[in-house]
């Protein structure tokens, strides 16, 4: 087989890189010849060796040193793929940036060369590759400041709409993708512009969350067929996750409405011991006042407060 003429040189380039799937050198050789192979058929010419009763026996091949043209031309895309990143970042296009930067990983890991392949940053200056797109990863995803701009709520109907602030280093997000939790599922992706996004919740379990798990895109596998390089890299290439691409927004936890104190109605009001307790406050007030005549010896005054026999009986 053709692409066979590639796996002995990788495979004694790759005996002493570390592979992360414990799998074997020879599986994880056979998955990076295969991302080659789209590239060397088209670069490969055919000879007719035999034909037998409509039966063709056909050699592909190629030119030995083509192979170094295959791992130069893999390493330019790397550094192209580096490139936009960079200028995506400094554009605050962080989707296109995360994109860029991983599909570089991806390419590298696919390299012969991938543990001694170094760049010039124009930030951080000559840096290893292998190490360097990790890192300029990790510190997107650091420098993302997240924050929830308004709540639009609807209890009746069990929707809450949040808005989302998306900063990087300060300055508003152009683009990113992401997905969100909604207590039963992700969501279907949502590109932020402009540094806004928006979650929306609909449900009585998903109005009910109490926070916000968001997912941003880095991988973009779904745009890969743009690059049939990259897209050969998903497909039989173990490739990185990176766990910070996840973010979790606390929801503020709304006023619930105060319970109105229950007042008492007329009909729950106990008129008798109403009635008894205006009674006694006139009693006392009535023996003062006879106390304080009787002390002036006005009786005359006296009389209104008496009944008839009571009056006849005081005199």
């Amino acid at each position: 087989m053709l692409i066979t003429q590639i796996s002995v040189q990788v495979e004694s380039d790759f005996e002493n890189v570390m592979n992360e799937s414990d799998s074997s050198l020879k599986e994880f050789t056979q998955s990076v010849e295969k991302t080659y192979s789209s590239v060397t058929l088209t670069e490969a010419k055919s000879l007719l060796v035999s034909e037998k009763k409509g039966t063709f026996e056909v050699i592909r091949y190629m030119a030995k040193s083509y192979l170094n043209t295959l791992f130069d031309n893999r390493k330019q895309k790397i550094f192209e793929y580096v490139k936009s990143g960079i200028i995506a970042e400094n554009g605050l296009r962080i989707g296109d940036a995360l994109k860029n930067y991983y599909w570089a990983l991806g390419l590298l890991r696919s390299h012969k060369d991938n543990d001694i392949l170094d760049y010039e940053f124009p930030d951080q200056g000559k840096r290893l590759l292998v190490t360097a797109l990790p890192d300029r990863i990790n510190a997107l995803f650091s420098a993302l400041c997240i924050t929830i701009k308004e709540i639009g709520d609807n209890p009746a109907e069990h929707y809450k709409s949040i808005g989302l602030n998306l900063a990087y280093r300060g300055q508003p997000v152009e683009n990113l993708d992401y997905v969100y939790w909604t207590g039963r599922n992700y969501s279907n992706p949502v590109t932020c512009r402009s540094g806004i996004g928006l979650v929306e919740l609909m449900g009585e379990t998903e109005h009910s969350l109490m926070e916000i798990k968001l997912r941003f895109e880095y991988a973009y596998q779904c745009k890969t067929g743009m690059d049939l390089e990259v897209r050969s890299v998903f497909d039989h290439v173990l490739l990185s996750w990176f766990d910070r691409a996840e973010f979790i927004l606390k929801l503020p936890v709304q006023d619930l409405p105060k319970p109105v104190q229950q007042v008492e109605t007329l009909s729950e009001i106990d008129f008798e011991k109403l009635n008894k307790v205006e009674q006694t406050q006139k009693i006392g007030k009535d023996l003062q006042q006879i106390i304080t005549t009787i002390q002036k010896k006005n009786y005359s005054q006296l009389e209104d407060l008496f009944s008839p026999e009571g009056w006849i009986v005081f005199n």
